[in-house]
């Protein structure tokens, strides 16, 4: 099991690749289409459409989740512009 936790949410990733998110989600960090905030653990639906025999690993930043399955990286939330 993988848990992270961000400036406004918390997020784990269970053995089985099951995602749950709670907390602040007007920015959309608790990769919840909605943006209702919930002080209950809520499934991440969009870990079912990553397809992988390894665990998945959850970051958090201040306002976003990450997780990183086979080497890529998935971004929900608020996100900043990389700069070159």
């Amino acid at each position: 099991m993988d848990i992270k936790c961000g400036a406004i949410h918390s997020v784990l990733v269970t053995n089985q690749n099951r995602g749950f998110a709670c907390g602040y989600n007007n920015t959309y960090a608790l990769c919840q289409q909605d943006q209702l905030d919930s002080n209950t653990f809520i499934q991440v639906n969009q870990l079912k459409e990553i397809a992988t025999d390894e665990q998945i690993s959850v970051r958090c930043g201040m306002a976003c989740t990450g997780f990183l399955a086979d080497n890529k990286l998935y971004l929900q939330g608020l996100v900043a512009k990389q700069r070159k």
